[in-house]
C-alpha cells in the first residue's frame, strides 16, 4: 500500500522502509495504535492496539524486520509503554477489562504474564522497595507529547 501524502491522519501504525519510502507496512491492519515502544534492542515493538468497534484489544509485540505480529495480552486499555533495559519486561498503565480501574502492571514479554500490578494510588508513593519499575533507570509513566515535539526543538528548561 502506498500513500501520497494526502490521506487524512489515523491511528493506525504503519513505516516504511527507507530503501522504497512509497510502500507503506501496516502490521496491524483493522486496529488502531494509540501507544506503543520500541523493545530496548530496536528489533521490536510494543504496540497496544484495538479495534475501532472496541471489541478487540490487546498489547502485541511486532517483529520490526518481518512485520509479523504477536499478541502479548488482551488488556482492554493500555498506555505509557515502557521496556526494561533488558528487553524482558515491559511496563504499562492499563486496565484488564472494562470497568477496571487503570493500574500500573509489569508484563513479562514473551510470556504476557502479568509478573507486578499495583494500585494507581500507590504509584506517587515511596514505593522503591516494591515497585519493580523504579530500578529500571527509566521514565515511567512516560511524559505524553504530541508528534509536534518531534519536529521543532525543546524550550530550555
Amino acid at each position: 500500500m502506498a500513500s501520497d501524502g494526502t490521506t487524512v491522519p489515523d491511528y493506525t501504525l504503519r513505516w516504511f522502509s527507507l530503501d522504497d519510502p512509497l510502500i507503506e507496512y501496516q502490521p496491524l491492519p483493522g486496529f488502531i495504535v494509540p501507544d506503543f515502544a520500541f523493545s530496548p534492542d530496536n528489533y521490536h515493538l510494543a504496540a497496544f492496539a484495538k479495534t475501532e468497534a472496541g471489541d478487540q484489544s490487546a498489547i502485541y509485540l511486532i517483529d520490526l524486520a518481518t512485520g509479523i505480529s504477536q499478541k502479548m495480552i488482551d488488556l482492554n486499555w493500555a498506555e505509557s509503554l515502557v521496556w526494561r533495559p533488558d528487553g524482558e519486561y515491559l511496563a504499562v498503565i492499563g486496565k484488564l477489562h472494562e470497568g477496571d480501574d487503570m493500574s500500573p502492571m509489569v508484563i513479562h514479554a514473551n510470556t504476557g504474564v502479568i509478573a507486578y500490578q499495583i494500585d494507581m494510588s500507590e504509584l506517587n508513593t515511596a514505593l522503591y522497595d516494591r515497585w519493580t519499575v523504579y530500578t529500571w533507570s527509566v521514565i515511567f509513566p512516560k511524559k505524553e507529547m504530541g508528534m509536534q515535539n518531534c519536529a521543532q526543538p525543546q524550550p530550555p528548561d
